[in-house]
């Protein structure tokens, strides 16, 4: 090889080895900060993003029920030990807590009081569903998941945060890609704090959803019904059409019956996440559709006064107020208004009656145990599910009989004074 060749060779090297070190220049100098915050963002996950309800209106189109913005804590699985997830989930919790915000609980135990807040019947149920011995007791239930969950803490105040939660997680189940909520319709103070101390979180995200707002509050609450989460069974029988393990449903009232209608199309979102599961950023890909709406052919007004004079006059009858004597047990009544002309129904009264509201973010075990247990069924719509004798609403089937068959005219009048 001549010499003039030998160089030439030396010299093309030398300008690789230049290009090879200012391109390693620029990347890892120039570009450095920015291709690190990409590769931090590689995890892109595709979520659904919830669809408001349809709204509910009275005749005269006055509205029942909307939706507002709420905010939940969500969950997504990512490659951390179980005790450090144990740690996160108790500071979440601790925020929750702080600012008057509940979390998920279908642990069927009291930490403070040590028992079960299920009957035994339940409880057997639930230990044999759960793989558990059925005389198990109290203490080697916690026990047993204290081991299952690898659970280091050892106050009970503590226990009682982190094991409903763990609970949750093992009974819904998550994935990288399909989150588990632990709580709806956190207070601002609460989703601020949470995102402000997102590196602490892995996993953890804050996401928005529409809230069902109930306008008139207990007003109607029979016939307009109330959502809740979705069951097992539910879940079954129409997870072909698209519901998941984590949507709400339609339990009682117009919300059950038309269910279908109310229901609007979700939609999806990108969201990003960086190697250590904490979220980066989220795209909106695809909107969500709004329900349908329905119409009623309720008067709001006239059945907020409908109820009003109801549970006025069953006081009056309690106490004996202008009756001759007191009914202490009178403490449940009826009252329908319908349109002469086209049966329509204008007010539908139940009493006593309850708010639906509470139902849209998850009842406590504690309240739901309340309006369940209590002797006076507010739940319980007594205008149709009711069976009762008709008393004096079946005179007017007997006075046309009367008057068909002439044995009375329109203008006659008859004094009952217990003889007939």
């Amino acid at each position: 090889m001549s010499k003039s060749r030998f160089n030439m060779l030396i010299i093309f090297i030398c300008l690789v080895g230049v290009i090879f070190i200012s391109q390693l220049y620029r990347l890892q100098i120039v570009q450095g900060a920015a291709y690190r915050e990409q590769s931090e963002k590689r995890l892109v996950r595709e979520v659904t993003t919830l669809a408001p309800r349809g709204e509910i209106y009275d005749r005269y189109g006055k509205l029942l029920v909307t939706n507002e913005i709420g905010y939940q804590v969500d969950l997504y699985y990512t490659k951390i030990e179980e005790e450090e997830l144990n740690e996160i989930l108790l500071k979440v919790a601790q925020i929750l807590e702080k600012n008057g915000d509940s979390y998920v609980n279908e642990f069927p135990v009291d930490f403070e009081k040590m028992e079960f807040t299920k009957s035994e019947d339940a409880m057997k149920r639930w230990k044999k569903s759960n793989k558990i011995d059925e005389n198990a007791s109290v203490e080697q239930v916690v026990d047993f998941y204290k081991k299952k969950f690898k659970i280091r803490n050892t106050e009970m105040t503590e226990l009682a945060k982190i094991m409903p939660l763990r609970f949750e997680i093992l009974s819904k189940g998550y994935t990288s890609y399909r989150s588990v909520t632990l709580a709806m319709g956190i207070s601002n103070e609460s989703m601020l704090e949470i995102e402000e101390r997102n590196n602490e979180f892995s996993g953890i995200n804050i996401a928005k959803y529409p809230k069902r707002k109930y306008v008139a509050g207990t007003t109607a609450a029979h016939i307009l019904g109330y959502i809740g989460a979705i069951s097992k069974e539910e879940y079954e029988a129409r997870k072909e059409a698209g519901y998941r393990q984590n949507d709400t449903i339609g339990k009682t009232g117009i919300e059950a019956t038309f269910e279908e209608y109310l229901r609007g199309e979700n939609g999806k979102s990108r969201l990003e996440m960086d190697s250590k599961g904490r979220i980066t950023g989220s795209e909106e890909t695809e909107e969500s559709k709004m329900g349908d709406s329905v119409v009623l052919t309720i008067d709001a007004d006239l059945q907020r006064k409908s109820e009003e004079v109801l549970e006025k006059y069953i006081t009056k009858i309690q106490t004996g107020d202008g009756y001759s004597e007191k009914v202490p047990d009178a403490k449940s009544g009826a009252l329908v208004v319908l349109d002469v002309k086209n049966s329509e129904v204008l007010a539908m009264a139940s009493y006593p009656s309850y708010n639906p509201e509470e139902f849209t973010d998850g009842i406590s075990n504690a309240e739901y145990q309340k309006y369940f247990e209590n002797e006076d069924k507010p739940m319980f719509n007594r205008t149709i599910q009711g069976v009762y004798s008709p008393g004096s609403t079946f005179k007017m089937v007997t006075a046309i009989a009367a008057i068909e068959s002439k044995v009375i005219g329109i203008k006659d009048t008859i004094i009952d004074r217990g003889k007939y």
